[in-house]
């Protein structure tokens, strides 16, 4: 088995939070969002995993490396960055024809069982209803197979959105099928998309089937990033009691976190080193060495080594930042 994951992107929508590390390594309930997807695919004992790397490449690099040393990496760079179909195509020659490949995008968590994809030894894509379809490729299904694809349509003809998981028995037809995109200069929004080289399969006749996915969590926005968090929390957060504070469960917090007479969650991380007074703190991430006094915050991002004192405020600012609020 061959794993695939494209971490090239800039995280545009999460600044300022991407401005001084990559989106994949940033945590979302005490665990770097790419250490979920690798902790997911270990049982599958894979022979490679590529990573397609971009955007700030060598934290992701230094950080998979350090924290992941059981596991066996090739790292390929997107040095311009030309669509998911282009990142998808230069790493794909490093395997042969016949090799089988899961591919899952460095942003997205999923709770799924890939056995149950990989052992029907067909070609798969991760769908799921979404209340936002323009956001993502869409697709349309006749006698359970994929008939279309359609990459952020302004209009979508539905709302079963393609979630970045993808399953491909023989990398020869994808490959054939990238291939020809790029070389016919064929773009969508100004890049080659892997949506492109999906159809391309579908027009040369091969089978691809939609595998429903019900547990997605897409990490590429604020937003997305809290509401992942309360799902990670609920299901994997540990009770904490702190003496002199409230700790209103779920929630993560790092075991030299030091908090005083404040009320913490639900739906909180705090991370290392963190120091925490006289505040209420709710559905919120609190990165590592970062401090806050006298506030009340919710629904808010803390960067690493940032001060907020001040009054109660609803507050995103990125790494080694410091507000004063009198």
């Amino acid at each position: 088995m061959n794993i695939i994951i494209p971490v090239a992107g800039e995280g545009t929508r999460l600044r300022p939070h991407t401005q001084t590390k990559p989106k994949p390594i940033l945590k979302v309930a005490g665990k770097a969002i790419i250490g979920y997807i690798l902790d997911s695919i270990r049982s599958l004992r894979p022979e490679k995993i590529i990573l397609v790397l971009g955007h700030q490449g060598e934290k992701i690099k230094q950080f998979v490396l350090k924290n992941y040393p059981d596991m066996t990496f090739d790292f390929v760079y997107q040095k311009e960055r030309r669509g998911l179909g282009d990142a998808i195509f230069k790493s794909i020659y490093i395997l042969d024809e016949n090799d089988a490949v899961l591919i899952l995008l460095g942003d997205t968590i999923f709770n799924v069982n890939y056995k149950k994809i990989i052992d029907k030894h067909k070609n798969f894509v991760g769908v799921k209803e979404t209340n936002e379809p323009e956001r993502f490729g869409i697709v349309e299904i006749k006698d359970r197979k994929i008939v279309n694809v359609i990459e952020k349509p302004k209009k979508p003809p539905n709302n079963l959105a393609i979630v970045g998981l993808y399953y491909f028995e023989r990398v020869k037809y994808l490959k054939e099928a990238l291939k020809y995109i790029i070389d016919n200069n064929i773009r969508t929004r100004g890049e080659y998309q892997l949506t492109d080289g999906l159809m391309r399969m579908i027009k040369n006749g091969i089978d691809l089937y939609p595998f429903p996915i019900s547990d997605w969590f897409d990490c590429g926005k604020k937003g997305n990033l809290l509401e992942t968090q309360r799902y990670l929390l609920k299901k994997y957060g540990k009770k904490k009691s702190i003496d002199g504070s409230i700790i209103i469960p779920p929630t993560y917090i790092e075991d030299d976190a030091s908090i005083e007479n404040s009320i913490i969650g639900p739906y909180v991380s705090v991370g290392n080193k963190v120091h925490i007074k006289n505040s209420i703190v709710r559905d919120s991430i609190l990165y590592d060495g970062s401090s806050l006094e006298n506030l009340l915050i919710e629904s808010s991002i803390i960067g690493e080594n940032s001060v907020v004192n001040g009054y109660f405020r609803k507050v995103d600012i990125g790494d080694f930042s410091k507000i004063e609020t009198k």
